[in-house]
């Protein structure tokens, strides 16, 4: 069964209201390398990024120890703005958008969410995902929803998260089912 590894990138330099691609912070390049120091032993493991800088920087850790290059996925990067939202409004919206469900959003977001199942689930074998909240979101309920459906393969999806709260690489953890639920899972 692949092994899926999904690691949310490490804090951004700029808020995603303020810049649509900004790197890693000095938190969030102090998080890669913790994640890097985690995660490295497991490999060399197929390597696969968000097309955004943050994922990108956060992935380039592993990619230098494992000696491979992180394969672009454009499916996992960040849900999309609608056409017509400013960007100082980006997070409001999102905040609106997560309280209702995918299928209010219309099919522009079941489209994203149904693309992000379906990139993890051609992975052929165990995988490092340097990825976003929301795709991250995307990919768990879609295992908890069946949507991953590959000739009756099983997905072992660990997630860990390099949350841009955090402070801490020690806060770097595997999601409980608790926690999973807290985010309307």
């Amino acid at each position: 069964m692949p092994r899926l590894y999904l690691v949310r990138h490490g804090r951004a330099a700029a808020g995603w209201n303020t810049d649509p691609d900004p790197g890693l912070d000095a938190v969030g390049r102090h998080q890669a390398a913790a994640m890097t120091a985690r995660l490295a032993p497991l490999g060399p493991l197929e390597l696969v990024s968000s097309p955004l800088l943050r994922c990108q920087e956060t992935a380039s850790g592993l990619a230098q120890a494992w000696g491979v290059s992180a394969r672009i996925e454009p499916a996992v990067a960040e849900i999309p703005s609608p056409e017509g939202v400013a960007m100082a409004d980006r997070v409001e919206w999102l905040r609106l958008a997560m309280a209702g469900s995918w299928a209010a959003l219309g099919p522009r977001y079941t489209e994203f969410r149904d693309g992000v199942a379906a990139a993890l689930a051609a992975l052929p074998h165990g995988t490092v995902v340097t990825s976003h909240f929301i795709a991250i979101n995307a990919a768990i309920g879609g295992v908890r929803a069946g949507r991953f459906k590959d000739g009756g393969r099983r997905f072992d999806i660990r997630v860990r998260l390099l949350a841009q709260q955090r402070e801490k690489p020690e806060d770097i953890a595997r999601l409980s089912d608790a926690e999973l639920r807290g985010v309307g899972l």
